[in-house]
């Protein structure tokens, strides 16, 4: 599940109310994740997943004729998210069972930069890259999730610096342990798969080594070697 969506699913799950308007959810989610939220967006991200979430849309249907073209953005406010219970899916606070795998494999990989577009050298004189890698945190060899390449990829180290926000510690237990395990499934090589390749033995072995440097609560198994392959 992309990490919006589950951000998303586990703030509904946890509020006292069983439905927020849109707004407040963009609200609860855009600091901790991402600053670009609006209500739009966040739509676009939990209409993929109709077996959690329904948006209860009052232009939905016929009455969208009768909105004026320019009360786009105010036709999303009036939108209301309710989280679906599903008896089949087993709750995350059970575990990581196999369904719950299954759905952290699109969060694994937008955390890994699967499928990032190649990007060409880019240089700039602002300064912004070198006080961005600076925020850390670093390991003991200086070495942080945030360093900045910018030359044929985004990031030094392809694993986003989202895995220390709140909302990703603020996931249920069930779903952080089945990403962790997914996560270090990728890393360790026990999945054979080409939407890794970008991930070099030596990329793997060092993002290993810093979140086990700088990630509270990583599991122990990431204290394992990487192997180098």
């Amino acid at each position: 599940m992309n990490p919006i969506a589950a951000a998303a699913e586990h703030v509904l799950r946890a509020h006292p109310h069983p439905a927020l308007r849109i707004s407040e959810l963009v609200e609860l989610l855009a600091g901790p994740l991402d600053r670009a939220l609006d209500e739009a967006k966040l739509r676009t991200v939990l209409e993929r997943y109709p077996d959690h979430f329904r948006l209860l849309d009052p232009w939905r249907g016929p009455w969208r004729a009768l909105a004026r073209e320019g009360d786009g953005p105010a036709r999303h406010r009036d939108v209301w998210v309710v989280a679906v219970e599903d008896p089949e899916r087993p709750s995350a606070d059970g575990g990581a069972t196999a369904a719950l795998e299954r759905s952290v494999e699109g969060a694994v990989d937008y955390l890994l930069f699967v499928d990032e577009a190649k990007l060409g050298r880019i240089k700039g004189t602002s300064g912004f890259a070198e006080r961005f890698s600076a925020l850390g945190p670093s390991d003991g060899r200086g070495r942080s999730l945030r360093q900045l390449q910018l030359d044929g990829r985004l990031m030094r180290y392809p694993l986003s610096y989202l895995i220390y926000s709140p909302a990703f510690d603020g996931l249920p237990q069930g779903a952080r342990d089945a990403i962790y395990r997914r996560l270090w499934d990728v890393l360790s090589g026990n999945v054979d798969d080409a939407r890794y390749a970008h991930l070099l033995p030596p990329d793997r072995e060092a993002i290993v080594e810093i979140l086990v440097a700088t990630k509270p609560g990583l599991p122990e198994y990431f204290g394992a070697a990487v192997p180098s392959r």
